[in-house]
């Protein structure tokens, strides 16, 4: 069988991944260098299975969102049991936590909000 790999471009390192309960989500948080803001990206895996099925090769259209608040690291993320929300947790440079609608990709609440 063929690898279908989500990658969009993404070159930075992945410093952690949680999968929503459905299976419908994947997000990876990410690390950067010193003083650049450290992203989740949000996966639309329903998408990607499609684009699989289909063959097309590209993951670009398969991310839901890029959620942007912390710090250098992301250290932990976690969806909700109901996949509606996301809490992201920054590393030891940041120590925020933020609660993000997984629909709108809008903090709700945590050190953004």
């Amino acid at each position: 069988k063929k690898q279908f790999f989500l990658d969009a471009g993404i070159d930075k390192n992945v410093s952690c991944v949680a999968m929503s309960r459905d299976g419908a989500y994947l997000a990876t948080g990410l690390e950067t260098p010193a003083s650049f803001k450290a992203e989740v990206v949000v996966w639309d895996l329903n998408k990607a299975l499609d684009n699989y099925s289909k063959g097309v090769e590209s993951s670009d259209d398969c991310i839901l969102h890029v959620l942007s608040q912390h710090h250098k690291r992301v250290q932990a993320v976690d969806f909700s049991c109901d996949a509606q929300y996301i809490t992201t947790l920054g590393g030891q440079d940041d120590n925020d936590i933020v609660v993000w609608d997984v629909a709108t990709g809008v903090a709700i609440c945590g050190s953004s909000a």
